[in-house]
């Protein structure tokens, strides 16, 4: 029976101890062994752990795996060991292939330190594509790598069929979330969406001047916009349209019924139209470059930069970071858009403007190390003057 403490316990052994100049033999011993061991396997059980497990490429050519985890008179999970530090996704496509033509439907390719996770036999993708989950022993917390090894590859879960029920799952949520990224930014484009948010906001400022006497500054109606995103059921959120809109008693939205004057009235002087967000090119930490093609995407590759730092705690500080409601959580079930932070476990709010986005990634550098220094973002050129 898998022990997870006794998994941590290797894990932080293994994180802390020097072995960049293994060859693959002693990184299966060191390293890769010990971890199928602490994950419930009997390594002396020759029903139970295979090793060089011989297998045929798609053209019959012979080959061999470095272990084959065996239940119920079959190949459960194929795993292939690397020399320390060795770059893994040069093997990826071998892994695969031998795992395909042998029916085994769990593949982990790993160098001791890095473990990637594989469903061999999704169709209709690219090799890196059927990777689900990436471990790192030394950039993760030890307790998040042990949960990730043990929620697929520990022995009864593997048995049970559990593992690949949670690996199917990790690897659909990973697609939608590929798919949804993709689409943003024409869903962007053809919904006019800077221009839409400049008439929502335009439209908001009139409303609080007439009934404050105090013109809002943007960041106060950004923030209780995202509250009331947050807050919304589907069915209750409010529609954005062009035409002039009162504010409801219960917060909902209603077209103006000539009790008040219009808004552009409102507005003396009228502010001039800003202009649009200008588009994320990439953010610089330390020093280095890293692109984003989408504003909400920056908390995303921000994250899964800062979690190489290893940082204790690394999701409890993002816990902290929040509003009314989480930004940061393991069930994507709490978030209303959420996105995959990979190599994590942890899903972040997709569901953000260009400023909210920018505020939390800032938010979480600080929460992380402390201070946002060496942390900047870089923008396209900014659009011409309309």
């Amino acid at each position: 029976m898998s022990d997870l403490s006794k998994l941590e316990t290797l894990i932080g052994r293994l994180a802390e101890k020097d072995f960049a100049g293994a060859n693959e033999p002693a990184t299966c011993e060191i390293a890769v062994l010990p971890a199928i061991g602490a994950l419930g396997w009997d390594t002396d059980d020759f029903d139970e752990v295979r090793r060089q497990y011989p297998v045929k490429d798609i053209d019959g050519k012979e080959g061999s795996v470095d272990y084959c985890l065996y239940a119920k008179g079959r190949p459960c999970a194929l795993i292939e060991a690397k020399r320390a530090e060795a770059e893994l996704s040069r093997h990826q496509a071998q892994l695969l292939r031998y795992a395909y033509q042998e029916g085994v439907e769990l593949a982990a390719l790993t160098n001791g330190l890095d473990w990637w996770l594989y469903l061999p036999m999704v169709g209709g993708e690219q090799v890196h594509r059927r990777r689900f989950s990436c471990v790192n022993l030394r950039e993760q917390t030890y307790p998040d790598s042990a949960a990730m090894l043990h929620r697929f590859l520990n022995r009864d879960c593997v048995v049970s069929g559990e593992a690949k029920s949670e690996a199917e799952r990790e690897f659909e949520n990973q697609k939608r979330n590929r798919l949804v990224e993709s689409a943003l930014p024409e869903a962007w484009r053809r919904v006019d969406g800077n221009n839409r948010l400049e008439d929502l906001f335009a439209e908001i400022v009139g409303i609080v001047e007439e009934r404050s006497g105090h013109q809002p500054d943007r960041e106060t109606i950004t923030r209780f916009l995202q509250d009331k995103l947050a807050s919304a059921g589907e069915d209750d959120r409010p529609a954005v349209q062009r035409e002039t809109k009162v504010v409801g008693p219960q917060g909902g939205v209603k077209p103006d019924s000539g009790s008040r004057k219009p808004v552009s009235e409102t507005l003396q002087p009228s502010p001039a139209k800003k202009r649009p967000s200008i588009p994320i090119e990439a953010f610089w930490l330390d020093g280095e470059r890293h692109e984003v093609p989408h504003w909400n995407l920056l908390p995303v590759r921000l994250c899964e930069v800062l979690a190489r730092e290893a940082v204790p705690e690394f999701a409890e500080r993002l816990a902290e970071v929040r509003g009314k409601r989480p930004y940061f959580t393991r069930s994507a079930n709490e978030l209303r858009v959420p996105f995959s932070i990979s190599g994590t476990g942890l899903y972040v709010e997709g569901n953000l403007s260009a400023k909210y986005a920018e505020r939390i990634a800032r938010r979480v550098v600080c929460a992380i190390r402390g201070s946002d220094e060496g942390f900047c973002i870089e923008r396209a050129e900014s659009p011409p003057d309309s």
